[in-house]
């Protein structure tokens, strides 16, 4: 039988207490983070820090990063504390349920159709000989997802209003790089 090996700092005993919180096993929480197993073991053991990225994804589950860094307060976040940890920790259970039988969590990002939309935005403004800011992208991606899933469940449904919005869109920012006064580029 394996042995238990004991945290050796105090942020890495309180990781192993935040995902004891969040009942979840080692290979769950890589999972639900989608994160390696062996560095999330090496944070669990102390062996070396958490990374920025890891910490906000933890974040993310609901763990306050203030309890975790330093120890004072609560395990939870005020956002888990307002919203109830337990309709959270439900939400992520269904969620890895649905990634152990490979489906989709319900409410999921279709991450084929966002990457497509993406796509099609970078190419547009590339047209234009231009490059689009980071946050316009990720605020113009996630407007059209939102209108294009009401398109229909179905791929090809989803493929046609993609293709129609880009369409739409490339004309749209075509005309305000020719006369910027005349036009307001709409997401």
């Amino acid at each position: 039988m394996a042995r238990k090996l004991k945290p050796r700092t105090p942020i890495a005993e309180r990781l192993v207490k935040a995902r004891e919180a969040l009942s979840l096993d080692r290979k769950a929480l890589a999972a639900a983070l989608d994160w390696n197993l062996s560095t999330l073991g090496d944070y669990e053991l102390g062996a070396c820090q958490p990374s920025f990225e890891f910490l906000g994804r933890l974040a993310g589950l609901g763990i306050s990063l203030d309890w975790l860094i330093t120890g004072r307060g609560e395990i939870w976040s005020d956002a888990a504390l307002s919203e109830g940890r337990d309709a959270e920790i439900a939400r992520l259970h269904l969620t890895i349920a649905h990634m152990k039988v490979g489906a989709a969590a319900p409410g999921s990002l279709d991450s084929v159709l966002m990457g497509r939309i993406v796509d099609a935005i970078r190419a547009a403004y590339r047209e234009q000989g231009q490059q689009v800011p980071d946050r316009t992208l990720g605020e113009l991606a996630a407007a059209w997802y939102s209108e294009i899933v009401r398109a229909g469940d179905e791929q090809a449904d989803r493929m046609m209003a993609l293709g129609a919005k880009a369409a739409l869109f490339r004309q749209e920012l075509s005309a305000t790089a020719r006369d910027p006064a005349s036009s307001k580029r709409q997401a």
